[in-house]
């Protein structure tokens, strides 16, 4: 079995499940933690934490990706930097470090080095990157107004490079947010393209990207996580007895971990709902999501 470079904090718990007939892709906070544990349940198969993207050795495989309510994803991405986890509270609230630099941002983009132009525009960025406004927002899982703040400063065209990840370098920053951008990185062929093809700073580009340059063979929502992966499994044809269906439905079942934070909608003005609705208009869209009330 192929070797997958591990680029993600231990913290993350990304876990790709390579079995003989599937790939599955964890794209963090979409529930694969879960889905991973399911499947290594149902089938033969290796959990590997962190990863970078699928080899093409996996390309001829049935391959699942996963998703999430944008409005709640993000949410999330930032509930989990106030308890100090995650790699985006890591990047953000710290100086960019030289390792950052040299190994996990060229990593990410899928190259040895950064370009003199991409180095000087990091470092460039790290210089007046506004430590303690990112600090600020991450003091209580509660705050909505601390939410709001960091949404925008996400979404901030200046910060673009804070997220580090290659996000700025990618013309999808330009218009689109960061789950977008992460869901094309890890769930489609784009490669290098994702880098240099201009036309995804544009929603039909996009489009043509999800069409031209297809990756995964199914996407498990979170939102009805077991529903889905037994759709995934059948169309993958991976043969479920009863046995292996009444797994999946216990864990359907099984309470999960209830959260302290509030409401999704609580988070959200009017301002911040719209900005995830125009940033994440192409997620919204092949998903058909709708912004929770809940």
């Amino acid at each position: 079995m192929g070797a997958i470079i591990s680029i993600y904090p231990l913290d993350e718990k990304r876990l790709m499940f390579i079995s003989d007939k599937i790939v599955f892709i964890h794209l963090q906070k979409t529930g694969g933690v879960h889905i991973s544990q399911l499947l290594s349940k149902l089938l033969e198969g290796e959990k590997q934490p962190g990863h970078l993207q699928v080899d093409p050795e996996y390309h001829s495989r049935f391959i699942i990706g996963s998703m999430r309510n944008p409005w709640d994803w993000y949410v999330s991405l930032w509930a989990y930097g106030c308890a100090g986890k995650g790699g985006i509270h890591g990047k953000v609230s710290k100086p960019l470090t030289e390792r950052q630099l040299n190994t996990m941002i060229p990593r990410y983009v899928g190259v040895d080095k950064l370009s003199p132009l991409q180095e000087s525009l990091q470092r460039g960025a790290d210089k007046s990157k506004p430590l303690a406004k990112w600090v600020n927002t991450y003091r209580d899982h509660r705050d909505v107004e601390g939410f709001r703040r960091w949404l925008r400063l996400v979404y901030d065209e200046k910060r673009r490079y804070d997220l580090q990840e290659g996000y700025a370098f990618s013309p999808i920053s330009q218009r689109f947010g960061l789950l977008s951008y992460r869901h094309f990185h890890l769930q489609s062929s784009l490669g290098e393209k994702l880098y240099t093809n201009t036309s995804l700073a544009t929603l039909e580009g996009l489009r043509e990207a999800r069409d031209q340059y297809p990756l995964v063979d199914a996407v498990i929502r979170n939102e009805q996580l077991e529903q889905d992966l037994i759709g995934a499994l059948d169309r993958a044809k991976v043969p479920l007895g009863p046995v292996e269906r009444e797994i999946i439905e216990t864990a359907r079942k099984k309470p999960k971990n209830k959260s302290s934070r509030l409401k999704t909608a609580d988070y959200y003005d009017e301002e911040t709902r719209q900005l995830v609705a125009d940033r994440e208009a192409f997620l919204i869209e092949e998903f058909a999501y709708k912004f929770p009330d809940s």
